[in-house]
Parts: structure tokens; sequence; C-alpha cells
């Protein structure tokens, strides 16, 4: 990203999938790809959500278009010990 501001699109889909995202950072990354600028996003979700493509309960990407795609192939519900706790007894 170009800068410290959320993308439009993003901020929609964000909007519109308060049940999947918990919170949003953005974040200076000096190891990014210098054509894409010094920005990334960290879009965390809340508990039964997965990213499959990384297999993580988040997405980092530094542009629109990559959170954009991930948003739309790989966000699934999940049932990992870490979004649905163990129950005893």
């Amino acid at each position: 990203m170009r800068n410290s501001k959320l993308p439009v699109t993003v901020k929609r889909w964000v909007d519109a999938n308060p049940d999947i995202v918990e919170t949003v950072d953005i974040e200076m990354d000096e190891f990014g790809d210098p054509h894409e600028g010094p920005w990334s996003m960290w879009i965390y979700f809340n508990p039964g959500w997965i990213n499959t493509l990384t297999e993580c309960h988040m997405i980092h990407e530094p542009t629109a278009k990559d959170v954009l795609e991930q948003t739309k192939l790989f966000i699934k519900p999940c049932n990992c010990g870490d979004c649905v706790p163990i129950q005893e007894g």
C-alpha cells in the first residue's frame, strides 16, 4: 500500500462482515515489495473463521486486490480448538 489509509474496497468488505472481522491494523512493512509500497494490512478474524490459504485466523497482505482475492476464495468457517473451546465433562 502506498499510504496508511485502508483502501475503500477493503473497508467495504470489513464493514459488511462484522461477524468475520475482529480488528484491522495497517502497519509499516520494511521488508515488503518496494513496488507495492511500505504499508500492509492485517485483518484479524473473530473466533469461528479461518483463512484456508494460510491456515491462519487472519489476512496479511499489502494490496486491496490480494486481500479481496483471499476473502472470496479462502475465508471459511472454522471449528478448531482456538475457535471452539474444548468442553470438559
